[in-house]
């Protein structure tokens, strides 16, 4: 009988969706449940594969392989960009508050 741990059933959920050789991969948060070693794997993966990509994070080292980040608050975007920009301006406003969106 064999055992699987949640990150090694996500990876094997992920496995069996690339199985299908999909065009486009809409991932919601893929790093989590694995320990570090497993995502730096799944992130190298990730970078290696031809599929367009969406991918919901909260892991900021994923979000640093991005293209294109948009930050979500409020389930509005109110900021989008390179990685290099918009994770400081992301840590930022976890640390000092989000902007009203209404404001933006």
């Amino acid at each position: 009988m064999f055992d699987l741990s949640g990150g090694e059933r996500q990876l094997v959920a992920l496995s069996a969706v690339l199985a299908a050789e999909p065009q486009v991969l809409i991932l919601d948060e893929p790093t989590t449940l694995l320990d570090l070693r497993n995502q730096l794997k799944l992130i190298d993966l990730l970078d290696n594969l031809g599929q367009q990509q969406l991918i919901s994070t909260h892991d900021l080292d994923l979000a640093s392989t991005a293209q294109h980040v948009a930050v979500v608050h409020e389930s509005r975007i109110i900021a989008q960009g390179p990685p290099a920009e918009m994770i400081p301006q992301y840590k930022n406003w976890c640390a000092n508050g989000f902007p009203d969106w209404q404001s933006l």
